[in-house]
């Protein structure tokens, strides 16, 4: 039987999800398919009913909807209750379950950038869904990140280190991750902050198209978000088909064999 997943999210042509799952179809021997589901709001409770129904059997979520899917969810991962954020959902004995994926993925880019971050100030830009797993992933390590955010009161209720956006001077000597999707193609000349101000310091950009992108080219080193994508895809799949899927660097073709 082919299994219909896809990914959820609004203005999101350009995902790679769809090649990503493709590829694990095919090395996997898997019939599935796998579509961009982009949709307004009001469109998601028939996507979830088409999963409890069996018309779909999995889904990923992303921007803007990791945190307003967890309305239509029966229940969630240890994992997504800790960061109150959702990016992979399926059915379970008839439920609907949401799980955070975000978190190994950005474990596992972390890991592979052989960043030391000891005494290092580390900024987190964005103040949705993705920057709810890394900054979840940092506290985990005993590190408390500062989040630059421009809704500076509705990230104060989810953080503990908020500060405005537009009041950042200099991050040289810091470790930067942009959760925010400025810098996406097509705007690949866009940066959510201005050259001066990241000149300096290292930076995590999670998007990874282009690569690299502008934020990271202004920086003095840093990577793209390729390794991210990938591991939380893998481990999205991993709920979908109910079978383990290892880390495979030649999946990292699919971005023209590059990671930053």
């Amino acid at each position: 039987m082919m299994k219909r997943l896809g990914i959820i999210g609004r203005d999101i042509g350009y995902s790679m999800s769809p090649r990503i799952h493709d590829w694990i179809g095919r090395r996997y021997g898997i019939d599935l398919s796998y579509d961009i589901f982009d949709v307004k709001e009001d469109e998601i409770e028939g996507l979830i009913h088409g999963l409890k129904s069996g018309v779909y059997h999995g889904f990923n979520v992303t921007k803007p909807y990791k945190e307003t899917i967890m309305r239509w969810v029966d229940q969630l991962t240890p994992v997504a209750t800790a960061v109150h954020a959702i990016n992979t959902v399926f059915l379970r004995d008839g439920l609907v379950i949401g799980d955070n994926t975000d978190v190994a993925g950005f474990e596992a880019l972390l890991q592979s950038s052989g960043i030391i971050m000891a005494g290092q100030e580390v900024f987190v830009l964005g103040s949705g869904g993705a920057a709810k797993a890394v900054v979840h992933v940092f506290e985990s390590m005993g590190i408390k990140p500062v989040v630059a955010a421009r809704n500076t009161k509705r990230a104060s209720t989810m953080f503990e280190r908020v500060i405005p956006i537009d009041s950042l001077r200099s991050f040289c000597g810091a470790l930067v991750v942009n959760c925010t999707p400025v810098g996406t193609s097509p705007d690949v000349s866009a940066s959510v902050v201005k050259e001066d101000v990241i000149n300096g310091a290292y930076v995590i950009d999670l998007v990874y198209d282009p690569m690299p992108t502008q934020i990271v080219m202004d920086a003095k080193d840093g990577i793209g978000g390729a390794m991210m994508l990938v591991v939380q895809a893998l481990k999205s799949a991993e709920h979908f088909h109910q079978q383990p899927f290892a880390f495979d660097p030649s999946i990292l073709e699919l971005f023209g064999g590059k990671s930053t």
